[in-house]
């Protein structure tokens, strides 16, 4: 077998050897054909005030309340043209004095304003060509963003360039993630024994959850974007409670009484987000900093508990979770940040994917020490017991 297991890793290294050297050296041969996609130039757009008057207006920018824009489309279009694709929340487009497509949320009666931004695609045809193109947000989040067009498979291809990464990862989260509480929770149930791998696993959902929520393609796996828009903030919100809970008893309570003060900070911070949205008296939105401020108050108690282990020499029974804290905490913290004061843009969760997905790795790595550990200690008896047989 030691042959099989060393054959095996030769070809293994063959394989996927041949595999990324192939994608980094050989020429590209996939067709191009059909993946088309253009950005309409943002210099070229102006804003129509209600007298007529035109200002001009850079695109992707910022405004305020509702907004009309428009545009002159290329003179000449690609004859596999079909779309034009649009971001923002209420909207209708025009093409000509044709209206092309219309997107609006006309149910505002359940949980007050429920407009989410999302991409709005909008048929194109040849003989567009030269037009004017008009946009008219009657409800704007705040920003204006680009304006693709060419083939619905071409800027479906370059979101994912951009964009897939952060998906791909979260995605990958969550099925560890619910693989790992359903493992620890039939154990559980069978030895009837506490696994701390049930809130990791519990917290690695929540966070991989609010990655998803918050990506550009949540269009396409939901079917009302309004919930789904409100996922990321509820995330944010829970999602230091089961982090500190399982932190609690990796420290076996040692700080007790500072992780469930913060921890009842969290659940009653829970309570009154929720209270002002179902009242109507603030979004989820306007919550934000509430809810961050107390996850990062979350993040440094379980980060100053585990200096504190460290200073007294209590860390080491957990040092692969300590180390990978740290580069979840790092992610979230920038995360929260560019969320705060660098939204200037589509909003990108690849930090706290990454974050998340390196916590994870060493959780697991944590996990499988009480494993490992017994069998490396019992080697050299097995050893001894197969000297003692062949003599």
């Amino acid at each position: 077998m030691k042959y099989i297991k060393l054959a095996l890793t030769i070809i293994v290294i063959i394989v996927f050897g041949y595999i990324l050297l192939g994608e980094i050296f050989f020429p590209a041969n996939v067709p191009s054909n059909g993946y088309i996609c253009e950005m309409l130039p943002g210099d070229n757009w102006v804003e129509v005030k209600e007298d007529g008057t035109r200002v001009p207006i850079k695109i992707p920018g910022r405004t305020d309340g509702d907004i009309t824009i428009e545009t002159t489309l290329p003179q000449t279009l690609d004859r596999e043209m079909s779309a034009m694709w649009f971001r923002g929340m209420d909207m209708e487009i025009y093409v000509g004095d044709e209206l092309r497509e219309r997107y609006a949320v006309e149910d505002h009666k359940l949980l007050g304003d429920r407009s989410a931004e999302c991409y709005v695609m909008a048929s194109l045809y040849p003989e567009d060509a030269g037009k004017t193109l008009r946009v008219h947000y009657s409800y704007n989040s705040g920003m204006l963003y680009e304006v693709y067009y060419g083939t619905r498979l071409g800027i479906l291809a370059f979101l994912f360039r951009d964009y897939g990464a952060e998906f791909f990862v979260g995605l990958a989260i969550l099925i560890i993630g619910l693989i790992s509480f359903i493992a620890s929770v039939v154990y559980r149930i069978i030895h009837r024994q506490y696994l701390e791998m049930q809130h990791l696993s519990l917290g690695a959902i929540i966070g991989a959850v609010w990655v998803l929520s918050n990506s550009i393609f949540r269009q396409l796996y939901t079917r009302n974007v309004s919930i789904m828009s409100d996922m990321p903030f509820l995330m944010v919100i829970i999602m230091p409670i089961p982090f500190l809970v399982f932190i609690d008893s990796m420290q076996n309570g040692r700080y007790n009484k500072a992780t469930t003060s913060v921890g009842t900070l969290e659940v009653a911070n829970f309570v009154l987000c929720m209270g002002l949205f179902l009242s109507g008296k603030m979004t989820l939105l306007e919550s934000f900093p509430i809810a961050a401020g107390c996850a990062a108050i979350g993040i440094m108690t379980i980060a100053v508990t585990i200096m504190i282990d460290i200073r007294k020499g209590l860390v080491y029974s957990y040092r692969y979770i300590a180390v990978g804290f740290s580069f979840l905490a790092v992610a979230a913290l920038i995360q929260i940040l560019m969320y705060q004061f660098a939204h200037n843009g589509v909003f990108s969760g690849l930090f706290m994917a990454l974050g998340l997905f390196c916590f994870l790795i060493c959780a697991i790595s944590q996990a499988s020490l009480p494993y490992i550990h017994p069998r490396m200690r019992a080697s050299p008896q097995s050893i001894l017991r197969r000297a003692r047989s062949q003599v």
